[in-house]
């Protein structure tokens, strides 16, 4: 048989897969939210976590879904999307209380790593379980569980420069 191009069963010309694919960086992740600056902690936490909620939704977020379960198989596909989905929430949102703890309105131990990285894992929980988090429930995690959290006394977890997390990437 003749090289060229070669067809479905239907006839439709199918492309050459069998040369390898072209190194590109993954595609599709857009942009993270720019920090909120609304100059009340609330606001911006329901500002950023909903951003983050949206990103969870779409098919770059989704596919956290089933690595975080496939982790171990994949590690190297894990950590891509963590880095472009997670991270930089994570960095915009040390951002937004250092903000707060710059004007008082969050203790400094919101700064602390573990402090910190419970928005994200509250929203990425919740992601989990329902597939969506709504706005509302964006809202309640920030009402019921950071505000309290963040807003808490003087005390508590504040970060020194040895401080790292135990918990991976």
């Amino acid at each position: 048989m003749p090289a060229g191009p070669r067809s479905t069963a239907a006839g439709a010309p199918r492309p050459d897969c069998s040369s390898k694919p072209s190194p590109t960086p993954v595609s599709g992740f857009g942009d993270p939210p720019p920090q909120p600056r609304t100059g009340s902690l609330r606001t911006d936490l329901v500002r950023l976590l909903g951003a983050f909620a949206d990103a969870l939704y779409r098919p770059h977020g989704r596919a956290l879904r089933p690595l975080l379960a496939q982790r171990a198989r994949h590690p190297e596909l894990y950590a891509e999307v963590y880095r472009r989905v997670v991270l930089p929430h994570k960095e915009i949102l040390l951002g937004v209380l250092g903000a707060a703890v710059g004007r008082g309105e969050a203790g400094p131990g919101a700064l602390g790593v573990r402090t910190a990285a419970t928005a994200p894992r509250l929203v990425i929980a919740a992601h989990m379980e329902h597939g969506t988090v709504p706005q509302d429930e964006v809202e309640a995690l920030v009402d019921e569980v950071l505000m309290p959290l963040f807003t808490a006394g003087e005390g508590g977890n504040v970060p020194g420069p040895e401080e790292r997390s135990t918990m991976g990437a």
